[in-house]
C-alpha cells in the first residue's frame, strides 16, 4: 500500500505532499417554448428544459488511485410543462397545466481501473457490477492521508415528478369563484453502494 502513495514534494516532515487538481465544470443549458391559438377562445404553449452539468472533485494525488475524496458529479435534469387556457364564456374561463420535471444525479468513481484485484485484497462481495468493479477499497492509515475510493460511492440519485391542475374560474356578479384539482406522483430513485469494496 505504501507505494501508493506519491514521494513528498515538500520539505517538511509531514504534511510533505501538495498537488493542485484542476476541477472543470462542463454545463450545458437549452430552452424552448412554444405558444399556439387554438382559436380565438384557446390558448396553448408547451416549454421544455434541459440542463446537465459535470464536474470532478478534488483529488490528492495525480494519477493515483483516489484518496477518498475525489469524485465525478454529474447532474441531468429536464422539465417539460403545458398550459391549455380556455375561456368557455364572457363569464367562465378554464386553466389545464400539465408538468414533468426529472433530476437525475450520479456521485460517480474516477478509476477505471479495478486496484483490488491488481493488488490480490480479498473478500470483495462477487456479482455488484459497477458498485465495486473499479476503485479501491478505502484505507485509512494513521498519521497518513486516505487512499482509496469513497466508501458509498457510485451513489445514484433519480427523482421525478408528475403534476396535472386544472382550474375553472365562474364570475358570478361581483364575485368570483374558483375550483380546481390538482394530481401530483412523485418518483424516487437511490441506490448508494455502501461499502461494496468492503472496509
Amino acid at each position: 500500500m505504501i507505494a501508493l502513495y506519491p514521494e513528498p514534494n515538500l520539505a517538511s516532515a509531514a504534511n510533505n505532499y501538495y498537488f493542485s487538481a484542476p476541477e472543470p465544470s462542463v454545463q450545458n443549458e437549452y430552452d424552448g417554448r412554444v405558444d399556439y391559438n387554438v382559436s380565438a377562445s384557446e390558448r396553448f404553449f408547451v416549454r421544455y428544459s434541459h440542463r446537465t452539468s459535470t464536474r470532478p472533485s478534488r483529488a490528492i494525488c495525480r494519477n493515483r488511485p483516489s484518496g477518498g475524496l475525489w469524485e465525478t458529479i454529474t447532474l441531468a435534469a429536464n422539465n417539460i410543462s403545458g398550459n391549455l387556457d380556455s375561456t368557455i364564456s364572457p363569464t367562465a374561463t378554464n386553466e389545464l397545466r400539465l408538468g414533468y420535471s426529472r433530476v437525475n444525479s450520479l456521485l460517480g468513481v474516477p478509476d477505471t481501473v479495478n486496484y483490488n484485484a491488481q493488488l490480490g485484497i480479498k473478500g470483495i462481495p462477487p456479482g455488484l457490477g459497477s458498485a465495486n468493479d473499479t476503485g479501491l477499497t478505502l484505507f485509512s492509515p494513521s498519521n497518513y492521508a486516505q487512499v482509496g475510493t469513497q466508501n458509498y460511492w457510485p451513489n445514484t440519485n433519480n427523482f421525478g415528478i408528475y403534476q396535472i391542475n386544472d382550474t375553472f374560474s365562474k364570475v358570478l356578479g361581483t364575485h368570483v369563484m374558483k375550483f380546481g384539482m390538482q394530481l401530483m406522483r412523485e418518483y424516487n430513485f437511490r441506490l448508494a453502494s455502501r461499502f461494496a469494496r468492503a472496509t
